[in-house]
């Protein structure tokens, strides 16, 4: 199953309308194939009206002319909103501090809304990713990506490698 959702995900990918080279990239591929293998038996429907992630039905909408974007950002919501729907999981509360540290700094962005919002945006928009990687956590030596990065990477059960992520 997991193999079929992998599948899933590079064929929308491949065939992805607004495809450009940007948005076919081996960055692209390795977040596709990151969030396929803790997606689970999420259901994608094409040809819908609006991108959008429905939890109760574990379900992915995205209309025909959805864009890798859209793909990724829904696709984050399906991989984590359960997860950070309960605020007392560990994974929830580290994201909720950098959410917290940043809000403030980024008033406005769509990733600013709320915290399940904040994390689809971390993995599906490079503008907002670039922002964080500029931003300085409490710990001078880790941006707000780095311990972003380091808490996904923890909860996926792999090791740290601070540095080398080039999501």
């Amino acid at each position: 199953a997991m193999q079929a959702q992998r599948s899933a995900i590079m064929d929308f990918i491949n065939k992805s309308p607004a495809k450009t080279e940007e948005q076919i990239s081996p960055r692209v591929a390795r977040i596709a194939e990151t969030l396929a293998s803790v997606l689970g038996n999420v259901k994608v429907v094409y040809g819908a009206e609006k991108s959008m992630y429905d939890p109760k039905t574990n379900t992915v909408y995205l209309p025909s002319n959805a864009t890798v974007y859209d793909l990724i950002h829904e696709a984050s919501h399906a991989g984590l909103s359960h997860i950070i729907a309960n605020p007392s999981h560990p994974i929830t509360r580290q994201l909720n501090k950098v959410f917290e540290q940043v809000k403030s700094d980024i008033d406005g962005a769509y990733g600013a809304r709320n915290l399940q919002e904040f994390v689809a945006e971390v993995w599906s928009n490079d503008d907002f990713r670039t922002q964080l990687k500029e931003k300085r956590s409490e710990v001078p030596t880790l941006s707000l990506w780095d311990k972003i990065i380091r808490t996904i990477r923890r909860f996926l059960r792999m090791p740290d490698q601070i540095g080398r992520a080039h999501v």
